[in-house]
């Protein structure tokens, strides 16, 4: 008998959403005390959209931090917020981790509070696989960071890919004291940059 080919079509579009009764958080529930200090906000749970873009609310996320307890980046606001996604073995990721004490110490002498949340993958070549307790530990310390690091996820994997072409690591978001993003991009981070940008956008 003759086979004959067959040609299947697909067509539709990905809508990054969440069905009502869906929980992006997979259960993560954060302590009503933190072990590790941080502080924990009153705000509403995040709904979505989950897409990253300049002028929206950030996505909210739930991780793992180096106590090993849930942490919710939306407990971070309040302050201006600059959101870190790197991997260990990353020089650009180190560098702009490198430089992130020294960029809070200067616009706090100029009068503006601001933060960083780092969301850390074990690796380049695993970027979804959750980073230790002990690597997110090693990463604060050898940095000398002072906001949380979290185990990453996928938050920025997945955001990222739609938020800025050329999607890689790192990728970072300006964020203001009230949840919206102001800037974000991929690669080295310029802290003078998000110095004038957050001067500029500073009440």
């Amino acid at each position: 008998d003759e086979t004959l080919p067959y040609t299947l079509t697909m067509s539709g579009a990905f809508d990054r959403s969440t069905a009502p009764d869906a929980d992006p958080f997979h259960g993560f529930i954060p302590p009503a005390v933190s072990a590790c200090g941080w502080e924990r906000s009153d705000r509403p749970a995040y709904t979505g959209p989950w897409r990253l873009e300049v002028g929206a609310q950030v996505p909210d996320g739930v991780f793992v931090e180096a106590c090993d307890e849930a942490v919710r980046l939306h407990d971070s606001l309040g302050t201006w917020l600059i959101v870190e996604v790197s991997a260990m073995d990353c020089g650009p990721c180190q560098a702009m981790a490198r430089g992130a004490g020294a960029f809070e110490q200067d616009m706090g002498d100029q009068g503006v509070e601001v933060h960083s949340f780092t969301l850390l993958a074990p690796t380049l070549d695993a970027v979804l696989d959750p980073a230790s307790t002990a690597q997110l530990q090693s990463w604060t310390d050898t940095w000398g960071l002072t906001g949380p690091v979290v185990s990453e996820r996928g938050w920025g994997y997945w955001l990222g890919q739609d938020a800025v072409p050329g999607f890689g690591y790192p990728l970072w978001a300006v964020v203001d004291p009230d949840g919206i993003v102001v800037e974000v991009g991929t690669g080295f981070g310029d802290y003078s940059s998000f110095a004038a940008i957050i001067l500029e956008n500073a009440d």
